[in-house]
């Protein structure tokens, strides 16, 4: 007769892959770290494009063919101060509606 033997029993376990220490972030948190630069870069960014978009505006010399139309300087000014208002609000409708989210 042949004995039969039992199977072995092979208790397993296991664990996560090791993750080496983040020596140089450790507690760092970007957010709050960086994020004031964002409410910083939004109102520079349309700046800057207000001033290049003038800029063209004065190298084309239009404010001076306006004028020779009947626009007045105010009115041609009063046209930029609008528009840098909008995008302003535009701008800070934007910050307000991600501090929400």
């Amino acid at each position: 007769e042949v004995a039969i033997q039992e199977s072995p029993n092979i208790n397993t376990t296991y664990r996560e892959y090791p993750q080496p220490l983040d020596r140089i972030f450790k507690n760092v948190e970007m957010t709050s770290e960086l994020g004031s630069y964002f409410f910083c870069l939004g109102p520079l960014l349309i700046y800057m494009a207000l001033v290049v978009e003038i800029c063209k505006e004065k190298e084309f010399r239009l404010r001076i063919g306006l004028n020779v139309v009947g626009v007045s300087h105010s009115t041609y000014m009063l046209s930029w101060v609008i528009v840098g208002t909008t995008l302003n609000l535009l701008q800070t409708l934007v910050t307000c509606l991600s501090g929400l989210l």
